[in-house]
């Protein structure tokens, strides 16, 4: 769970102004040969679970020529200075890129580009379209304006790809309650083998609050596909229907509560 708090840490903190370090979190680790040379590997571990065989793929990397750090641990009551230390290290990449740290200046742009849509979608009674593809087995994709100006589609995503790049898979649904998860994660090694390019995997809301941030104001180097699925019910219906919408009487104000 360290990995998701500093994720969450190094995208927010270093993605605006164009700029940012992309932390990849949970990618299967690879050979040395398909990686480019824009990673840094860093290996965080307690001293008593000495693991021979990943110290030995981790040190082909360092012999193929890649930064690697290794950060060994007496103890989990260790894990407060590694928090120290990234967090420091966070605020001095900051100080490298010229950009502040500490603020967050493109949520409100996604804060205003929410509310428009909103307009729309209360002005036309729907949110605007784009063309859609069919890939079968029900599977339907849209591409952004961007994509599609560049010659590409949802089937030639991959092609779009240059070096340097990251392909971002961005789910939203609970990972507990996905049942393409593990598909997702087979997905993500193959295209981290077979393009050498880093890949993330994130499932909403989280990765708008973990991620987002890096998606919207960082390095335009993101290749995204963001992964949705149809909705079960009319929420206003469940809302309306729960047996848990009851009313309350609070100091003499009766309002209602959802629980």
């Amino acid at each position: 769970s360290f990995g998701y708090w500093a994720e969450q840490l190094i995208a927010e903190s270093t993605g605006k102004e164009g700029k940012g370090v992309l932390p990849v979190e949970g990618e299967p680790l690879g050979p040395a040969a398909v990686y480019g040379d824009d990673r840094l590997f860093v290996y965080l571990g307690l001293a008593a679970e000495h693991d021979d065989a990943l110290q030995g793929r981790l040190a082909a990397l360092g012999t193929a020529g890649h930064p690697v750090a290794f950060v060994t641990l007496d103890s989990t009551d260790d894990l407060g200075a590694e928090f120290y230390r990234w967090e420091f290290a966070t605020a001095m990449a900051g100080v490298c890129f010229d950009i502040n740290p500490f603020d967050e200046p493109n949520v409100q742009q996604a804060k205003d580009a929410t509310r428009r849509l909103l307009e729309v979608y209360t002005n036309r009674g729907r949110l605007p379209a784009d063309e859609v593809e069919q890939l079968g087995d029900g599977l339907v994709a849209t591409s952004s304006r961007v994509l599609r100006e560049a010659g590409h589609s949802a089937r030639t995503l991959l092609g779009s790809l240059k070096p340097g790049d990251y392909v971002g898979l961005l789910v939203y649904a609970p990972p507990d309650e996905t049942p393409l998860a593990d598909d997702l994660e087979r997905l993500r090694r193959r295209i981290a083998l077979q393009t050498g390019c880093a890949t993330t995997l994130g499932f909403g809301p989280r990765y708008l609050h973990s991620t987002g941030q890096l998606h919207k104001g960082g390095p335009n180097t993101g290749v995204y596909v963001i992964i949705t699925t149809p909705p079960t019910a009319d929420p206003s219906y469940v809302i309306r229907s729960s047996p848990l919408l009851k009313s309350k009487d609070v100091e003499g104000v009766s309002m209602s509560v959802l629980v």
